[in-house]
């Protein structure tokens, strides 16, 4: 889930939908001018979890406009306060939409979620961490920081 505020202070954890999500602390937006946007999981022991469809999470997508395929329409990442979709270059003035996607599959599930923010393009590992498919500037085009999503396996 995602949460847009315009505090560069989110809270450590929301609740939502009977679930206990925790923060990953980097503005998804950072130096871009937009709203503050962040990024909270859902973590079942050692897991990245999907509480809506009972599974660890395996994968995660970025996508320049909403899917229209599945398994990714149905798994867009949303708000967590609604039921819209979370747009991580939401309020910027120069980027373009960029949303998220995941699937499920409990034979190869995320262990770990980190969002790195950097001053020039970044390689799509860090050691053991791996960057989403495809290994996009979550920025791309609005300004501002590099901000990559990698996940650890």
């Amino acid at each position: 889930r995602g949460f847009v505020t315009s505090s560069a202070n989110p809270p450590s954890s929301k609740y939502y939908a009977t679930s206990f999500y925790q923060l990953i602390d980097v503005d998804l937006n950072m130096g871009a001018g937009g709203k503050n946007i962040y990024l909270y999981a859902n973590f079942s022991s050692t897991l990245v979890w999907d509480n809506r469809n009972k599974g660890p999470l395996s994968q995660i997508y970025a996508w320049d406009q909403v899917p229209t395929t599945e398994p990714h329409k149905t798994n867009m990442v949303k708000k967590i306060d609604s039921d819209s979709y979370l747009n991580c270059n939401e309020g910027t003035k120069k980027g373009g939409p960029i949303y998220l996607s995941y699937q499920r599959n409990s034979s190869s599930p995320i262990r770990g979620i980190m969002v790195a923010a950097y001053k020039s393009k970044a390689n799509a590992t860090i050691g053991s961490w791996r960057g989403i498919s495809p290994h996009k500037d979550l920025n791309q085009g609005a300004g501002g920081r590099y901000v990559y999503i990698f996940t650890l396996k």
